[in-house]
């Protein structure tokens, strides 16, 4: 495997993750000043990871690592890829199903998105006896 062939799945992830975020952003009222510094304080750590992630772990490996150390495989790894590859060319053999299942699960979400509520926190009634 190429030393750089990890570099796309670290940033689709983190992207994914950021992406997971951005509903907060869009809050309104107490909701947004209660959410939003969050949502920015975990974007911005995950945006670090990232640089730290692509620029010193590398460095600090081929330090580390200098000698070529011998190649070990955690036994959990191989049953996962074969259940992985099952799962596959099941799907593959079937891929209308798995196409239907994929927008059934869509249009589902999309369902239950115009049955929430506007409010995210009730009206508080502080003070009020």
């Amino acid at each position: 495997m190429r030393p750089w062939a990890i570099e796309r799945p670290i940033l689709f992830s983190l992207m994914i993750l950021v992406c997971a975020y951005i509903p907060l952003f869009t809050l309104e009222a107490r909701e947004r000043r209660l959410f939003t510094p969050m949502a920015f304080t975990i974007c911005a750590a995950l945006v670090g990871s990232l640089l730290f992630t692509m620029t010193v772990v590398p460095v600090l490996t081929t330090f580390l690592f200098r000698d070529k150390c011998k190649v070990w495989q955690q036994p959990a790894a191989g049953l996962a890829h074969k259940r992985y590859e099952t799962d596959v060319r099941r799907s593959l053999r079937f891929p209308g199903l798995v196409l239907a299942g994929g927008l059934l699960l869509v249009g589902g979400a999309l369902w239950l998105a115009t049955q929430l509520g506007s409010q995210f926190l009730p009206q508080l009634d502080e003070g009020v006896m």
